[in-house]
């Protein structure tokens, strides 16, 4: 089959171009992402009124805040974008939390994003803490099974209100169980429950 010359240049423009953006996805990232719906607002309890905290997006890879959030105790996960009724947001997502960097950086905990409807009827997201390893008892104190190979999370829920009938929250009360933590990046995934 012959194709035209320009369908052959745009083919050449988009597999030099995707050569070019896909070794870039592997580096971290900031979290500005351009007008893309924001998954959840990263926050405090207790913030002010004009703090906005950070947007969370669904941009693939390591994602650092300009500023990393700083000690806390007390985080809370707050709704982000809200889709109109006639939009179908399909399946869950996975965002990983994590303090400090390099060698050092910990898993503060996972939670699953998945959209339901509102009492407008639009697509809200909602929110689970997930464990991603099995925790056992050790002597004195709970930890992971391998603790070499396993992470496991240092925020905890304390939601007053109940989940909906699948085990997501409006929002998340989460509180540090290694005292004031930072929030230095975090990672995002989609499918990976369904």
């Amino acid at each position: 089959m012959i194709q035209s010359f320009p369908v052959l240049a745009v083919r050449f423009v988009a597999i030099v171009l995707g050569m070019i953006v896909v070794p870039a996805m592997a580096q971290s990232i900031n979290e500005e992402g351009f007008g893309m719906p924001a998954l959840m607002i990263i926050s405090h309890p207790q913030a002010d009124p004009d703090d906005e905290g950070r947007r969370v997006r669904p941009i693939v890879g390591i994602v650092k805040p300009k500023e990393p959030l700083g000690p806390r105790t007390k985080w809370r996960i707050l709704p982000g974008t809200v889709f109109p009724s006639y939009r179908r947001i399909v399946g869950s997502a996975k965002v990983k939390l994590y303090t400090d960097e390099g060698p050092n950086r910990r898993l503060l905990c996972a939670i699953t994003v998945r959209y339901f409807r509102n009492r407008q009827g639009q697509w809200q997201p909602y929110y689970r803490l997930d464990s991603d390893t099995l925790i056992i008892f050790r002597g004195n104190a709970w930890g992971p099974l391998n603790p070499v190979a396993d992470e496991y999370n240092l925020l905890f829920q304390t939601n007053t209100r109940p989940p909906n009938g699948q085990g997501f929250y409006e929002y998340l009360d989460l509180e540090s169980s290694a005292g004031p933590v930072t929030i230095n990046s975090w990672i995002f995934g989609r499918g990976i429950d369904y």
